[in-house]
């Protein structure tokens, strides 16, 4: 069972990496993700070899497209971490 520390620091590793540049560019570029072998694409965008926990804690969101964006929400606490425009 993961403490509330670890939960916290998940959530915020994700709030970065989502933010980031990259990540914008490439979901603009290709759209979410719909395989596991397209997240783990877009996860090397930020961590060229990412291993099983990043992989599992970078996962851990909800994709929403709309017509001019796409939302980006955590699942732990249901908050949106990005709204990115098309």
């Amino acid at each position: 069972m993961m403490s509330k520390y670890e939960t916290q620091e998940e959530i915020e590793r994700r709030s970065r990496f989502y933010r980031s540049e990259e990540v914008k560019k490439y979901l603009k570029k290709n759209g979410i993700p719909k395989s596991r072998s397209a997240m783990r694409a877009l996860i090397a965008t930020g961590y060229p070899d990412p291993g099983p926990e990043i992989i599992g804690s970078l996962s851990h969101v909800h994709f929403q497209v709309h017509p001019q964006q796409i939302n980006i929400r955590d699942k732990t606490n249901e908050k949106l971490i990005i709204s990115i425009e098309k």
